[in-house]
């Protein structure tokens, strides 16, 4: 009786434990534009040219364009609106400059406030982060809400250019102003996180029900 409890305690604490995927956000020039890579379920892609913001809800080839998808099956566009001191329906900030990364915390985007209309915010975050030499450093990323820590972002970065992306799902009451901030912080000298080119790095913010 002893082994058929125990072995019913295991299998409950197996079935109760979270599985989590890590998803991927990708950016891409234009609704025409070929992925270039497979996508995989639950993969964010944002459109450059408009800023739209899609969820794949399903695995889509490499050769697929956000143009030639089924709305609905293929993709979901995640839409929302959002009001404040930037009036975009979808605020996506892009930073173009180099930055040197410092053992002093510092901003890896000025602080953006945001009234939003719904009870959430999407918040979506992705840059490359290259390490100089065969210097290997730790990168954090802080996701700051009204001046308030709430996730911790690490990885090693141990060679040429690796890329740092998560995504955030924060309850807010409507019509209430909300601060959203991202800080990054190193453990040497000799990491960039470079503006130029395909190497900037994107924060988007969608206001959903």
């Amino acid at each position: 009786m002893k082994k058929i409890i125990s072995f019913l305690f295991i299998l409950l604490c197996l079935f109760s434990q979270a599985q989590v995927t890590p998803s991927k956000c990708v950016r891409i020039a234009n609704s025409t534009t070929a992925f270039g890579e497979n996508i995989t379920r639950g993969t964010i892609i944002t459109d450059a040219t408009t800023g739209k913001v899609y969820s794949a809800f399903l695995g889509l080839a490499s050769t697929k364009t956000i143009a030639t998808c089924t709305m609905g099956s293929e993709l979901i566009e995640l839409t929302g609106s959002l009001s404040g001191s930037i009036g975009n329906a979808n605020i996506q900030l892009v930073g173009v400059s180099d930055i040197t990364g410092s053992t002093t915390e510092q901003p890896l985007y000025p602080y953006t406030n945001l009234t939003p209309t719904g009870s959430h915010l999407l918040i979506m975050f992705s840059a490359p982060f290259t390490v100089s030499g065969q210097n290997a450093q730790d990168v954090t990323v802080w996701l700051w809400i009204n001046q308030v820590k709430i996730r911790k972002f690490k990885m090693n970065i141990y060679s040429n250019t690796q890329c740092m992306s998560f995504q955030h799902m924060q309850a807010v009451t409507p019509g209430v102003q909300v601060r959203v901030d991202v800080t990054w912080v190193i453990n040497g000298t000799s990491l960039m996180q470079y503006g130029a080119s395909m190497s900037e790095r994107t924060l988007s913010i969608m206001d959903l029900p």
